[in-house]
């Protein structure tokens, strides 16, 4: 499994989207390394999430699939930001936010800075297809999760960041974060700390905060 996994790393920088297929292998190796005490030799048995991961690099191999190396504009830049309370977003022309339920709240704010530039993709880019969006957030956890397609250490990150990366795979959107120091996102940061108890006419769509239990509004 460490062969196979140095290959499909080695592979990672040339094919759209393979980062994000292959954290179930990863973590099945972490997993299978300690328990094993470190004997490489001992046979493990594939989790359905490994299946899957394997069958998806069979099928994107076989379609040899490029990535461009080449640095272009976004066609869309968005930014966001997240609070203890609420989130925020901007395309720097229209804003939303929404604020966190009671469940929400008991995450990390490192999990809600993710869980926000989720939320801005979904609310600006759902009709996009074929194109490259920046996403500026002023985490630098969060922007690396989404640029790595997750990590290794936080089960809960890793599991919005993987739904980011499926969800942008299925538009063929090529979503790169950016880290924006805070004091530069001040649209969004008074987004996500505003009171809601106006909540105007606008409401985020219901199927974007059913999945993660917050209400949105824009302005």
């Amino acid at each position: 499994m460490a062969s196979l996994l140095g290959n499909f790393n080695w592979a990672t920088a040339a094919i759209p989207f393979a980062q994000a297929n292959l954290r179930n292998i990863q973590n099945l190796y972490i997993g299978h390394s300690r328990t094993a005490g470190g004997n490489l030799g001992v046979k493990t048995i594939l989790t359905e999430e490994a299946r899957a991961d394997l069958n998806w690099w069979i099928r994107h191999l076989d379609q040899s699939i490029r990535k461009s190396f080449l640095i272009a504009d976004p066609d869309l830049v968005l930014f966001s930001d997240a609070s203890m309370t609420g989130w925020g977003a901007t395309d720097g022309y229209c804003s939303t936010g929404g604020k966190w339920s009671n469940q929400d709240t008991e995450r990390h704010i490192n999990e809600l800075e993710l869980l926000a530039a989720f939320l801005a993709l979904q609310y600006f880019a759902s009709a996009s297809r074929n194109c490259f969006i920046r996403i500026n957030i002023d985490n630098t956890t969060a922007v690396a999760h989404i640029n790595k397609s997750g990590g290794t250490i936080s089960p809960h990150l890793l599991e919005i960041a993987l739904k980011i990366a499926k969800w942008s795979e299925l538009r063929n959107l090529n979503v790169e974060a950016k880290y924006l120091p805070g004091a530069l996102n001040i649209m969004t940061d008074m987004e996500s700390r505003r009171s809601f108890q106006d909540r105007g006419d606008w409401q985020l769509n219901h199927r974007f905060s059913e999945r993660s239990g917050s209400t949105g509004t824009r302005k």
